[in-house]
């Protein structure tokens, strides 16, 4: 993406500060505890010394805009990382996900979409920063994050990133620590019979084509708010300023449609200026059922 560069620290910084209470919103809901966030300046990455602060281990946020990325670097000093951000389980990975794909409505312009999106432990921030690949103009913005137990700390936003997909992916210094780790010991094989490995739902590539292109099908999605009947006489008096009364409860929850099938239950959230659906549960499609009353006169006859 041409137009991701240096050149938009203005705007990277406009929007910080416009939606600093959502990004801090969002790392509430992701790290689990309260935080307040200050914008501060954009300054070249080579100009400033903070390796000391980011030699430790810690949480990166990455994203990605065509061939180049940014990522924001939050330490474990911060005391805003959770005990269980190193090994999340299901829960976990999902609010990580989320915080990355909410940060990156909050922290950029929104003329910039960010095309991928992923939150990861690391063992080194300095580490992983190093293997992104920070551009020779690089520019850091420092967002000054409150825990509630009162630690202050910098979080780092850094871009452009020549190597985006190095703090994308989560294996990244697995791989190095893998490549370092002792030989495992050579065991004699055993002839045994092949176990079949089942395919999972989620790994496109094992689909077939046909299946495959269905995937990148659009489907219309919508958020029901609330719905209930009324009299054509009370339609037809509708004017500006009139309200409608329902009978569901404000604290209950939305429901989300894809192709006018209802698939989960949610709460609406505010991204940046935008409207944002959080996904509560799953539900399982509507059971059908088929009569069977003339099949059985048939079969008896």
């Amino acid at each position: 993406m041409s137009d991701f560069n240096a050149g938009i620290a203005p705007d990277v910084i406009a929007a910080c500060q416009t939606n600093a209470t959502d990004a801090a919103d969002a790392l509430q809901r992701g790290l689990d505890g309260k935080v307040t966030l200050e914008v501060g300046q954009a300054q070249p990455l080579g100009e400033l010394e903070f390796k000391d602060e980011i030699a430790g281990p810690g949480l990166t946020v990455a994203f990605q805009f065509g061939e180049s990325g940014g990522v924001l670097l939050i330490p474990e000093t911060s005391g805003l990382l959770p005990a269980w951000y190193t090994t999340p389980d299901v829960t976990g990975e999902a609010k990580l996900g989320a915080l990355a794909q909410e940060l990156s409505m909050t922290v950029w312009p929104d003329s910039l979409m960010a095309e991928r999106y992923a939150a990861h432990a690391r063992s080194s921030l300095s580490t992983a920063l190093d293997s992104a690949q920070p551009t020779a103009d690089a520019v850091c913005v420092s967002l000054k994050a409150t825990s509630e137990a009162g630690v202050v700390t910098e979080l780092r936003l850094i871009w452009p990133l020549e190597a985006p997909q190095a703090v994308l992916a989560a294996s990244s210094e697995d791989g190095e620590a893998a490549d370092s780790a002792p030989p495992d010991p050579v065991v004699e094989a055993v002839a045994s019979e092949p176990t079949p490995v089942a395919a999972t739902s989620a790994s496109a590539g094992v689909l077939p084509g046909f299946s495959r292109s269905l995937l990148r099908v659009e489907v219309p999605v919508c958020v029901e708010l609330a719905q209930k009947k009324e009299s054509i006489k009370e339609i037809v008096e509708l004017a500006p300023g009139t309200i409608l009364k329902f009978e569901k409860s404000c604290d209950e929850l939305l429901r989300l449609f894809v192709g006018g099938e209802a698939i989960a239950e949610g709460e609406a959230v505010k991204i940046g200026d935008k409207f944002g659906f959080r996904v509560s549960a799953m539900l399982m499609p509507r059971e059908r059922f088929m009569p069977l009353g003339n099949h059985s006169k048939n079969a008896a006859g």
